[in-house]
């Protein structure tokens, strides 16, 4: 499924804009690209091509190569990139395998207040988040909504998510700063954070439940995913504070409440530190 939009309003009106959403299989010797791309996104390979938005790609299956101004990288499956827009790039799947990838095209002012944070601004643009359920689940729901009901605003909320979620799942880190093990527990421990948002955590528990001491857990974990545990579960609350103040009209305080924090004031609070806008700030920035 390839989706290009063409929205009604202008760029200046939307402060996010979604432009493209797709889903794609290449099988082993199939020529790349097909020509189900428009005039702008169809590109020569050996040319490459310069896009005005940002897009974030998936690769699920297959391997392939990305070749950027710096340098040509390898795309092994649980690859994601993300190109800025202007920037030159080429990727292909490799003949003998084919791929399956997921990508989204976006821009607009309030994206380009975010991409360009300083917690985003590592100058990484190839991250290995492996076969994540969570981000490969987040593609999957822009490609159903995209096909069944293309609610600009609820896939821009869901990309801001996306984003965050593909920064922390991969870290600051360089891929195999740990060891296998090591990592996968880290992992392990993420995912438990991921799935008890509005649970009481004791960080303590998560440790102990992946097999690590207190102690060398906080060290693996501050190592892996340049930020400590706490850190990184109040991030996950606040995109998905994000994603419910975007897709639905609850009223800030039940949101609050849903995610665990008995005081909206302090929800409030760290949802700003953590975003840079207020609650009301953001789901208004969202819907002019």
């Amino acid at each position: 499924m390839i989706k290009y939009f063409k929205p009604n309003h202008t760029e200046k009106e939307k402060r996010i804009y979604v432009s493209t959403i797709g889903y794609e299989e290449i099988a082993p010797q199939e020529p790349y690209p097909t020509r189900r791309h428009p005039e702008g996104y169809y590109f020569n390979p050996e040319e490459g091509r310069v896009l005005q938005e940002y897009q974030i790609v998936y690769f699920v299956e297959g391997e392939g190569k990305l070749h950027l101004k710096s340098g040509t990288y390898p795309l092994h499956p649980g690859t994601v990139i993300v190109v800025p827009p202007g920037t030159w790039h080429s990727y292909y799947p490799l003949p003998e395998t084919g791929w399956k990838q997921y990508w989204i095209g976006f821009k607009g002012d309030f994206v380009n207040e975010w991409m360009q944070d300083a917690t985003r601004s590592t100058g990484k643009q190839l991250f290995r988040v492996g076969r994540n359920p969570e981000i490969l689940a987040l593609f999957r729901k822009a490609v159903e909504i995209a096909d069944k009901n293309p609610d600009i605003n609820l896939i821009g909320g869901l990309i801001n998510y996306l984003v965050n979620m593909v920064w922390n799942v991969a870290g600051n880190s360089p891929y195999n700063e740990i060891s296998t093990e090591q990592d996968e527990k880290i992992n392990r421990a993420c995912e438990l954070l991921r799935n008890s948002l509005s649970d009481n955590l004791r960080i303590e528990d998560i440790a102990s439940q992946v097999g690590l001491s207190y102690p060398h857990f906080r060290k693996l974990f501050k190592q892996k995913m340049n930020m400590s545990a706490q850190q990184y579960l109040m991030q996950l609350r606040m995109q998905k504070a994000a994603d419910m103040l975007m897709s639905t009209d609850e009223p800030v305080k039940n949101v609050a409440y849903t995610l665990g924090y008995d005081q909206p004031a302090y929800f409030s609070y760290c949802f700003h530190k953590v975003i840079g806008l207020t609650p009301k700030e953001y789901r208004d920035s969202l819907r002019k």
